[in-house]
């Protein structure tokens, strides 16, 4: 510092005034640049938001039509004529069950299953005397304990719910009927449900999908750190609870198991 006041004392007059002026100028010029280069920042950092909302939207839209589809699956097999008759009656032999198995469920409920692959189960939990077939029918006494089954009973509409011992979402619905209990439940593929959140960009990026309880019901991660996923998944929670606009949200229907 000492050498540059000596270097600056010994300049001519003339010297010193073109040396103020070119920092005195120069200070406009910083000032103009800081300005501009802060400006720029926010408005590339505000465009990538909004590229990255358009993805999520897109994405989410999809997962919306995904469930909504299998939610008119549900409602047209519960609705269904045939199956509302053979659920809600008594039989009075095991061939009668056979038939009924047979001719109805099996053929109506993996025909769908054949029609759409995203559809892992479909199963009628019934209180007839039904004998529990395969996949398709099951006694209803399998699913009374379960957390969702109250609220089952007192809506008319599907609804999905996390299954946490098995992974997997739930969809559910009441079968109506006059003299006995019936719920049909569809399990849509876990993986084929969220596929997409698993191609939403080329970098490495993370992702977490919560229902409206603060649930974790999906999460991905491309990082290169996979140690900080939990942390990563922790934290978005929290900025997910503080800012909605950050929220994906499977639907208000998602029950919590």
């Amino acid at each position: 510092m000492k050498i540059i006041s000596t270097w600056y004392q010994n300049l001519k007059f003339r010297n010193k005034i073109i040396l103020l002026c070119f920092i005195v100028s120069l200070i406009p010029i910083l000032i103009l640049g800081f300005f501009c280069l802060v400006e720029t920042r926010e408005l590339l950092i505000s465009e990538e938001k909004v590229h990255l909302n358009n993805i999520l939207e897109q994405a989410n839209s999809s997962l919306d039509h995904h469930l909504s589809l299998h939610e008119k699956i549900i409602n047209t097999l519960a609705w269904d004529e045939t199956i509302r008759e053979a659920a809600d009656k008594e039989y009075a032999s095991n061939y009668e069950m056979f038939i009924a198995d047979r001719e109805i469920f099996d053929s109506k409920f993996v025909m769908t299953q054949a029609m759409h692959k995203g559809i892992k189960s479909i199963t009628l939990y019934t209180g007839t005397n039904l004998y529990p077939h395969g996949t398709t029918v099951d006694s209803l006494s399998k699913i009374q304990n379960k957390a969702w089954f109250p609220y089952a009973l007192t809506t008319a509409n599907p609804f999905y719910i996390y299954d946490n011992s098995q992974n997997a979402l739930l969809l559910i619905c009441q079968v109506p009927s006059n003299s006995y209990t019936n719920i049909i439940v569809i399990t849509p593929s876990y993986e084929d449900t969220f596929e997409n959140f698993k191609s939403l960009f080329e970098d490495d990026y993370a992702i977490g999908i919560y229902d409206e309880n603060g649930k974790h019901l999906f999460n991905y991660s491309a990082l290169d750190k996979e140690q900080n996923k939990d942390y990563i998944f922790h934290h978005l929670l929290e900025d997910t609870l503080e800012n909605n606009n950050n929220h994906i949200s499977l639907q208000q229907s998602t029950k919590q198991n």
